[in-house]
Protein backbone atom coordinates (compact mmCIF):
# COMPACT_ATOMS: atom_id res chain seq x y z
CA UNK A 1 0.00 0.00 0.00
CA UNK A 2 3.02 2.62 0.65
CA UNK A 3 4.25 1.96 -2.29
CA UNK A 4 1.24 1.95 -4.00
CA UNK A 5 0.61 5.50 -2.10
CA UNK A 6 3.96 6.51 -3.21
CA UNK A 7 3.80 5.98 -6.55
CA UNK A 8 0.93 8.03 -6.99
CA UNK A 9 -1.71 5.48 -7.85
CA UNK A 10 -5.07 5.70 -6.35
CA UNK A 11 -5.72 3.35 -3.44
CA UNK A 12 -8.71 1.89 -1.74
CA UNK A 13 -8.56 -0.48 1.12
CA UNK A 14 -11.43 -2.46 2.25
CA UNK A 15 -10.24 -3.12 5.94
CA UNK A 16 -12.62 -4.73 9.31
CA UNK A 17 -12.38 -1.69 11.44
CA UNK A 18 -10.86 1.51 11.65
CA UNK A 19 -7.05 0.65 13.14
CA UNK A 20 -4.30 1.95 10.97
CA UNK A 21 -1.61 0.85 13.37
CA UNK A 22 0.63 -1.76 10.89
CA UNK A 23 0.12 1.15 8.50
CA UNK A 24 1.91 4.09 11.32
CA UNK A 25 4.63 1.14 11.22
CA UNK A 26 5.56 2.24 7.43
CA UNK A 27 3.61 5.17 6.61
CA UNK A 28 3.23 8.50 6.96
CA UNK A 29 0.37 10.34 8.43
CA UNK A 30 -0.28 12.06 5.11
CA UNK A 31 0.60 9.01 2.90
CA UNK A 32 -2.31 6.93 5.20
CA UNK A 33 -4.77 10.28 4.26
CA UNK A 34 -4.39 9.22 1.02
CA UNK A 35 -5.93 6.12 1.31
CA UNK A 36 -9.85 5.60 0.85
CA UNK A 37 -11.11 2.77 3.87
CA UNK A 38 -13.89 1.07 3.39
CA UNK A 39 -15.15 -0.67 6.19
CA UNK A 40 -15.85 -4.06 4.84
CA UNK A 41 -15.60 -8.20 6.08
CA UNK A 42 -14.63 -9.82 3.63
CA UNK A 43 -17.32 -12.41 4.32
CA UNK A 44 -20.32 -10.30 3.72
CA UNK A 45 -21.03 -10.62 0.08
CA UNK A 46 -22.72 -7.69 -0.87
CA UNK A 47 -20.62 -4.85 0.66
CA UNK A 48 -17.45 -6.46 -0.75
CA UNK A 49 -19.07 -6.50 -4.42
CA UNK A 50 -20.58 -2.83 -3.80
CA UNK A 51 -16.48 -2.03 -2.96
CA UNK A 52 -15.07 -3.43 -5.93
CA UNK A 53 -17.85 -2.66 -8.18
CA UNK A 54 -18.95 0.31 -7.41
CA UNK A 55 -15.49 2.30 -7.71
CA UNK A 56 -14.04 1.15 -10.97
CA UNK A 57 -11.64 -1.68 -9.22
CA UNK A 58 -8.97 -2.76 -11.78
CA UNK A 59 -6.94 -4.48 -9.45
CA UNK A 60 -6.62 -6.13 -6.43
CA UNK A 61 -3.81 -7.13 -3.81
CA UNK A 62 -6.23 -9.76 -0.99
CA UNK A 63 -4.53 -10.42 2.20
CA UNK A 64 -7.36 -10.65 4.34
CA UNK A 65 -7.03 -13.73 5.88
CA UNK A 66 -7.25 -15.56 9.64
CA UNK A 67 -3.94 -16.95 10.81
CA UNK A 68 -2.84 -20.21 11.62
CA UNK A 69 -3.77 -19.95 15.26
CA UNK A 70 -7.47 -18.52 15.02
CA UNK A 71 -8.01 -21.03 11.76
CA UNK A 72 -6.94 -24.31 14.51
CA UNK A 73 -9.04 -22.65 17.44
CA UNK A 74 -12.50 -21.91 15.10
CA UNK A 75 -12.42 -23.64 11.81
CA UNK A 76 -15.98 -23.14 11.15
CA UNK A 77 -14.47 -19.45 11.09
CA UNK A 78 -11.51 -19.69 9.10
CA UNK A 79 -13.30 -21.54 6.01
CA UNK A 80 -15.68 -18.31 6.12
CA UNK A 81 -12.79 -15.88 6.20
CA UNK A 82 -10.25 -17.51 4.40
CA UNK A 83 -12.23 -19.71 1.44
CA UNK A 84 -15.55 -18.29 2.03
CA UNK A 85 -14.42 -15.01 1.42
CA UNK A 86 -11.99 -15.66 -0.83
CA UNK A 87 -14.51 -17.21 -3.36
CA UNK A 88 -16.80 -13.85 -2.64
CA UNK A 89 -13.87 -11.66 -3.61
CA UNK A 90 -13.23 -14.05 -7.08
CA UNK A 91 -16.99 -13.32 -7.52
CA UNK A 92 -16.63 -9.51 -7.22
CA UNK A 93 -13.55 -9.73 -9.34
CA UNK A 94 -15.03 -11.59 -12.27
CA UNK A 95 -18.10 -9.57 -12.51
CA UNK A 96 -16.56 -6.41 -12.82
CA UNK A 97 -13.63 -4.81 -14.30
CA UNK A 98 -11.07 -6.19 -12.57
CA UNK A 99 -8.29 -6.98 -15.25
CA UNK A 100 -5.85 -8.92 -12.18
CA UNK A 101 -5.85 -10.12 -8.69
CA UNK A 102 -3.12 -11.20 -6.08
CA UNK A 103 -3.49 -12.99 -3.28
CA UNK A 104 -1.59 -14.26 -0.05
CA UNK A 105 -1.26 -18.61 0.00
CA UNK A 106 1.22 -19.39 2.34
CA UNK A 107 3.87 -22.30 2.38
CA UNK A 108 1.33 -24.07 5.11
CA UNK A 109 -0.25 -25.73 2.05
CA UNK A 110 3.26 -28.13 2.10
CA UNK A 111 3.66 -31.03 4.45
CA UNK A 112 6.48 -31.14 6.88
CA UNK A 113 10.01 -30.90 5.61
CA UNK A 114 10.29 -34.88 6.20
CA UNK A 115 7.53 -35.14 3.55
CA UNK A 116 9.91 -34.48 0.63
CA UNK A 117 12.86 -35.10 -0.76
CA UNK A 118 16.14 -33.31 0.41
CA UNK A 119 17.51 -30.24 -0.75
CA UNK A 120 14.98 -27.29 -2.25
CA UNK A 121 10.86 -28.13 -2.09
CA UNK A 122 10.22 -27.05 -5.47
CA UNK A 123 7.06 -25.02 -6.02
CA UNK A 124 4.97 -27.99 -7.94
CA UNK A 125 5.98 -30.25 -4.81
CA UNK A 126 2.48 -32.38 -3.96
CA UNK A 127 0.10 -30.17 -1.40
CA UNK A 128 0.16 -31.54 1.74
CA UNK A 129 -1.37 -29.08 4.39
CA UNK A 130 -1.43 -30.28 8.24
CA UNK A 131 -3.60 -27.55 9.61
CA UNK A 132 -6.90 -26.39 8.64
CA UNK A 133 -5.23 -23.13 7.67
CA UNK A 134 -3.10 -24.74 5.42
CA UNK A 135 -5.85 -26.58 3.61
CA UNK A 136 -7.98 -23.31 3.21
CA UNK A 137 -4.70 -21.64 1.38
CA UNK A 138 -4.54 -25.21 -0.90
CA UNK A 139 -8.48 -24.49 -1.34
CA UNK A 140 -7.85 -20.57 -2.50
CA UNK A 141 -5.31 -21.70 -4.92
CA UNK A 142 -7.21 -24.17 -6.39
CA UNK A 143 -10.60 -21.52 -6.81
CA UNK A 144 -8.33 -19.14 -8.63
CA UNK A 145 -7.63 -22.03 -11.01
CA UNK A 146 -10.81 -22.47 -11.61
CA UNK A 147 -11.38 -19.00 -11.89
CA UNK A 148 -8.74 -18.98 -14.41
CA UNK A 149 -10.42 -22.13 -16.42
CA UNK A 150 -14.17 -21.12 -16.38
CA UNK A 151 -13.90 -17.37 -15.99
CA UNK A 152 -10.86 -16.02 -17.48
CA UNK A 153 -9.93 -14.10 -14.03
CA UNK A 154 -6.23 -13.69 -14.56
CA UNK A 155 -4.36 -14.03 -10.75
CA UNK A 156 -1.44 -14.62 -8.86
CA UNK A 157 -0.74 -16.48 -5.73
CA UNK A 158 2.28 -15.90 -3.72
CA UNK A 159 3.54 -18.51 -1.01
CA UNK A 160 5.04 -16.57 1.09
CA UNK A 161 7.73 -18.57 3.73
CA UNK A 162 7.29 -16.99 7.70
CA UNK A 163 10.38 -17.34 9.54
Amino acid sequence: MRNLVKGGYPVRATIRNSSTHRLRMIMSDEEIERVDFIKCEIIDENLLRDAVQGFGTTHIIHLAALQFPFCRDNPPLGARVNVAGTVNLFEAAVNSRVKKLVFASSAAVYGLRDDYEKGRVPDDSPLNPRSHYGVYKAANEETARVYWLERGLCSIGLRPHVV
